[in-house]
């Protein structure tokens, strides 16, 4: 059991890393790139926090799961920029 919520805490906290590395490369490369990772990101933590958590408020626990998929989709549908 200890081993589940250290592997949990991993995820959350390599999801967290993620989501400033997504900052950071809609900052300084390229929105589209920083908007996946932002994404992939906050996926990753909310999923972990549905399975940390259960059946215990679980609308509080999809709606982020739906911004990162919409915000996936959004990025995915931008237009190639050149800059």
């Amino acid at each position: 059991m200890q081993a589940v919520r250290a592997g949990l805490n991993l995820i959350r906290n390599l999801g967290l890393a993620v989501i400033v590395l997504g900052i950071f490369l809609a900052i300084f490369v390229n929105v589209r790139y920083g908007a996946i990772a932002m994404g992939l990101g906050l996926g990753a933590r909310t999923v972990v926090e549905i399975l940390g958590q259960g059946e215990k408020r679980r609308l509080q626990l999809i709606i982020p799961l739906i911004i990162a998929v919409a915000l996936v989709t959004v990025a995915l549908a931008l237009p190639e920029s050149s800059a």
